[in-house]
């Protein structure tokens, strides 16, 4: 009667919706695919008719695009096809569930080709994975190795800025760490030719000059983990050979298939090929030509620009070369992954990466006088002292003791106070020369909302109550204390 043609009705509905939740335009065959940590799951659906076959269905780390998927042959269940087909065919939808694990501590994949006896079908997928990366995902990035026993604590060189210029950055200060964005030197690393460019080794040679000269005590390069940059040599190198050319993203059917033209987004300074991570060799030599390139003592590390890949500020890539939502999905992920598999090969070389200290392209938060008991608990937290740390610097005359107060009873050993792009030597304070000596301690709240820190020179203390600091530091600056 009426109650159940409503429920068919109902039911229908929600068939559609399923399989509609992660593919726009249902197709049959359709394919599905999930990714996940622990138990992977996933839901398949037909419409109007049942699951009348499975073509594929891989459990591991299955590669290639739907609907030419391919099983792994380092990672995947053999019995997981007969177990989807004894699940699935014949119901109009069903769910699949990881059983075993054929490769642990690896993320794994279930990839399925499924046809429906009439009308299209779909999948819903588990919810998305949290971003691999620590520069993403608000977990601790490793320290590099060696850095903590060398960390300095004197103001000074605990400064940080990410100049540009057209010519080397050669500033009338000394900093802490410096970071030279890609725009540093172009005109003379770009002469016109963009086949020949040498914004890397011209790069180095800044670092150098700014180490030689004692106005750096740190210094990083750029890199792009969205880009393939014609003017990076160590990209260059395989951008223009056809057997790397899977590395980069291709425009596609529309349905995963990459015709092998690859998307371009040309500037003046050469093309921009789009990182295709998805490609575990992508991702092998993005690492391994980052650490080649950085491998003398000149850079200390790199800031990997648009760590969170397509389309950051590309937005039409998605819709010019065809990908699929999930595709982009997935490459985002990768993304992630590269950039993890990248912080951990520098941490265990001695090198640090810009994007570990956890504020992406940024630098991090600072106290202010709306949140500042708030941050200061929070970051008082003796666990803290193990992390990475960068902080937003504010030289307005209202702020900047209060800021610098802050950032001297929260800091760990590795750990910048500055500014990130666009920043230069116009930044430079005297508050930065005050004297502090070594810390005798880490944070404390001896009476509420106010905090302190015991230095060998003196004590900072932050009232936030007051939105008030103390600074009783000897200083090189002419006027002496602050």
């Amino acid at each position: 009667g009426t109650s159940r043609a409503m429920f068919i009705l109902a039911s229908a509905l929600l068939l559609a919706a399923a399989a509609q939740a992660y593919q726009p335009t249902p197709t049959n065959p359709f394919c599905g695919f999930t990714r996940e940590r622990n138990t992977v799951t996933v839901d398949l659906v037909c419409v109007n008719g049942v699951i009348s076959n499975i073509s594929f269905a891989a459990y591991g780390t299955p590669t290639g695009f739907c609907p030419k998927y391919q099983h792994s042959s380092t990672c995947d269940d053999p019995t997981f096809l007969t177990y989807a087909q004894q699940t699935c065919v014949g119901k109009a939808s069903c769910t699949l569930v990881s059983q075993g694990d054929p490769c642990p501590e690896v993320v794994k994949s279930i990839a399925v080709i499924a046809s429906c006896s009439e009308g299209p079908g779909g999948y819903q997928p588990a919810p998305p994975l949290p971003p691999p990366s620590c520069a993403l995902n608000g977990l601790p990035c490793p320290a590099p190795v060696g850095w903590a026993a060398a960390a300095s604590w004197n103001l000074t060189e605990s400064t940080v800025i990410q100049p540009s210029s057209d010519y080397y950055f050669l500033p009338n200060h000394h900093w802490g760490l410096i970071s030279l964005d890609w725009s540093v030197a172009n005109k003379i690393w770009y002469l016109g030719n963009t086949s020949n460019t040498t914004c890397e080794a011209t790069s180095l040679t800044g670092c150098q000059m700014l180490k030689d000269r004692g106005l750096a005590r740190m210094c990083f390069i750029y890199h792009n983990m969205e880009l393939g940059l014609e003017f990076l040599e160590s990209q260059r190198a395989v951008m223009y050979d056809e057997q790397y050319a899977d590395y980069f993203v291709q425009y596609t059917d529309g349905h995963g298939h990459k015709n092998g033209t690859i998307y371009n987004n040309p500037i003046n300074f050469g093309d921009q090929f789009f990182w295709d991570f998805r490609n575990p060799a992508a991702r092998e030599y993005y690492v391994k030509s980052v650490l080649a390139v950085l491998a003398g003592s000149s850079a200390d590390g790199t800031f990997t620009d648009d760590v969170t890949g397509v389309p950051e500020e590309h937005p039409d890539l998605p819709s010019a070369t065809r990908m699929t939502p999930d595709e982009i999905a997935d490459l985002q992920y990768n993304t992630g992954l590269a950039s993890q598999e990248l912080i951990d090969a520098l941490a265990l070389s001695g090198k640090g990466n810009w994007q570990a200290f956890g504020a992406q392209d940024a630098v991090g938060p600072a106290p202010s006088k709306d949140n500042c008991v708030a941050f200061m608990r929070e970051y008082c937290d003796p666990a803290y002292q193990a992390r990475l740390m960068t902080m937003q610097m504010d030289s307005s005359d209202e702020n900047k003791k209060q800021i610098v107060a802050g950032f001297l009873i929260v800091r760990p050993p590795i750990a910048f106070l500055g500014w990130g792009w666009e920043s230069g030597d116009e930044k430079w304070d005297d508050i930065f020369l005050l004297q502090v000596g070594e810390p005798q301690g880490i944070c404390a709240e001896p009476t509420p909302g106010v905090f302190e820190r015991w230095y060998s020179q003196g004590t900072a203390r932050l009232d936030c109550n007051a939105w008030s600091a103390d600074l009783p530091f000897p200083s090189l600056a002419p006027h002496g204390h602050y």
